[in-house]
């Protein structure tokens, strides 16, 4: 990440101004003026009168090459109305700006993602459809815009803009601009204990009455206590214990190097996956109809459950991926120790070769946009 723009003194918003809906005979007003720490603060008062209805602030043109970059990440506190970010590729007054909307929350600092694929090119208010797309390394001035006739007073606090990249299920939600909350990990890894439990549970009403016999101790051992489990649950509590500073301590080692081993490990499980394939081919369609349809039933419960106790979208999109999702490390691992009889040739494939690509093709994507929709 890096810092593009903040507010530390109180000649930084001197080189932002304000562009008004006066330019074509409105009665809107705008400030934007230092309150203090990093945080500048854009308000004023949208009119509509004369056919106006828009208010803006822009910075002074200054060249941005951001082509190593994914997107923006603004830190705002807001008044529950929406706003766009404006980027610019040209110096000039007027001329094509490429938008971007996001909604802030009212009185809340919040995090705000976008990334440049979603800056749509708009000239005078219109989307211009023979414009070229945004180009990252070709960013002159960033402005943020009030409009669509949101008559009355208006309110948004800004402490930074960043230039940002990207990275998994929360990589997608962080490109879609949802704010989330970093518990959703802990809940992550408080998922798989329970999964083993009642999969077992599971597999020995099915057996009842046929002579076998729980080891509940076991059991209970490698369900709760498997490497899998007790590396992600120790990590938790070294997280807490260790807090920031720990973190960046070890930053060269937890974060530097991840993508590359994440890269190798979905390899050699790519691998393994491709080499079971056929045992799922000899089972016929009813497996590979389990393996989409019971995630999908899954993520519908688990955005139903994330409405009801209201979480935010960005929590309530990764809370569904996790309830759509299919353990492929720790789960498999304890059930092979705990049901010796269950064929990993089959619950493994199913979950690597079908629900995981699943869920990073269509599921993430499509839960993304059916909560936002009902979210807003």
């Amino acid at each position: 990440m890096m810092i593009l723009i903040d507010f530390d003194s109180e000649a930084a918003p001197n080189s932002w101004a304000p562009i008004n809906d006066v330019v074509m005979g409105g009665a809107s007003e705008s400030r934007f003026d230092y309150v203090g720490g990093s945080t500048a603060k854009f308000s004023g008062i949208v009119s509509v009168t004369n056919s106006g209805g828009f208010a803006s602030v822009r910075s002074t043109p200054s060249l941005h090459d951001l082509q190593r970059y994914s997107g923006l990440l603004l830190r705002v506190r807001g008044d529950g109305k929406q706003y766009k970010m404006n980027l610019k590729m040209e110096a000039a007054l007027d001329g094509v700006q490429y938008q971007a909307v996001f909604t802030t929350q009212t009185g809340t600092w919040t995090e705000i993602l976008i990334p440049f694929s979603t800056f749509v090119p708009m000239f005078r208010g219109m989307h211009t459809y023979d414009s070229s797309p945004l180009d990252p390394a070709s960013i002159r001035s960033f402005g943020l815009l009030i409009s669509d006739k949101q008559e009355g007073p208006f309110r948004i606090d800004i402490d930074r803009i960043s230039a940002v990249t990207f990275i998994t299920a929360s990589a997608f939600l962080q490109r879609i601009g949802f704010p989330s909350s970093g518990h959703m990990v802990a809940a992550m890894a408080l998922m798989e204990s329970p999964a083993m439990v009642i999969g077992v549970l599971l597999i020995r009403k099915a057996q009842y009455g046929k002579g076998t016999t729980m080891k509940w101790g076991t059991f209970l051992h490698d369900a709760l206590l498997n490497g899998s489990v007790f590396l992600l649950m120790g990590s938790l509590v070294i997280g807490a214990v260790a807090g920031k500073s720990g973190w960046e301590s070890a930053r060269p080692f937890t974060k530097e190097i991840f993508k590359g081993m994440l890269a190798f490990f979905l390899l050699d499980m790519g691998i393994l996956a491709a080499k079971r394939l056929n045992d799922l081919r000899s089972h016929g369609s009813f497996l590979v109809g389990f393996a989409i349809g019971i995630p999908i039933l899954n993520a519908t419960l688990g955005m139903a459950i994330a409405a009801l106790i209201g979480l935010g979208e960005g929590d309530a999109l990764l809370f569904t991926i996790l309830c759509g999702s299919a353990s492929y490390i720790a789960v498999p691992a304890a059930l092979r120790l705990a049901v010796p009889e269950a064929n990993p040739s089959l619950y493994v494939p199913m979950s690597l070769a079908i629900t995981f690509p699943f869920n990073i093709i269509l599921g993430i994507p499509v839960y993304a946009s059916i909560i936002h929709s009902l979210w807003t």
